[in-house]
């Protein structure tokens, strides 16, 4: 029996095999069969069943396990806007 584990957020943790019949309770949070392809950076678990992220909006976005989404990091993109102003003004 496979199964993954997952945190309070739906991070997954790890996926781990044992003996059909063993007594996993004391994982805590598992959902059993996960697909084999499962992957650490774009699935999560939701309300049980496995979820994929949605695509990131720009590469100025974070995820955010608790709210499951995409929020901006404001910080970072004015940060990139001053770099590409400043190479503007600094191009001759």
């Amino acid at each position: 029996m496979r199964y993954a584990q997952y945190d309070e957020f739906g991070r997954i943790a790890c996926v781990g095999s044992a003996p059909d019949g063993s007594d996993i309770s004391n994982l805590g949070r598992v959902i059993l069969d996960p697909p084999s392809d499962i992957d650490f950076n774009e699935n999560y678990i939701f309300e049980g069943a496995l979820k994929s992220r949605s695509p990131r909006p720009s590469p100025h976005h974070e995820w955010d396990w608790p709210t499951k989404s995409w929020l901006p990091n404001l910080d970072a993109a004015r940060e990139s806007q001053r770099k590409a102003w400043n190479a503007w003004r600094d191009r001759e």
